[in-house]
């Protein structure tokens, strides 16, 4: 598959997770970023014309849910033309909110993840 243009950001409080998603997605994306927490997250944002995202919905203790940060961070930064949530939780906890395009429980099949993301393989 040929490579997109684009700049991917992928949010998880699991190392493991922020590597095999990266992995997964560079092959196809221009550039991808990660974050472990949603301040870093809010740094890369700020820093890079992101048009992707792939957040954890539990990013830790008392810290906002991914279906709260994904749709402030697409008003926020309108580079933004995709967004989905990844989870351990079962799909039916996890509310469904304007902004955010898929949720796909974890570890998510790379073929769902880019079908979330919107890219046809």
């Amino acid at each position: 598959m040929e490579g997109i243009s684009g700049v991917v950001l992928v949010v998880d409080d699991s190392a493991f997770v922020l590597k095999s998603v990266a992995r997964i997605l560079s092959r196809t994306f221009e550039q991808v970023l990660t974050a472990a927490s949603p301040d870093e997250a809010e740094v890369q944002l700020a820093g890079q014309a992101v048009t992707h995202v792939v957040c954890d919905q539990v990013l830790g203790r008392d810290l906002p849910r991914g279906t709260d940060l994904v749709p402030e961070w697409r008003t926020r930064f309108p580079s933004i033309r995709r967004a989905i949530i990844l989870t351990g939780s079962p799909l039916a906890e996890v509310p469904t909110v304007d902004g955010v395009d898929a949720i796909l429980g974890k570890p998510g099949s790379a073929n769902e993840i880019f079908e979330g993301l919107g890219i046809v393989r």
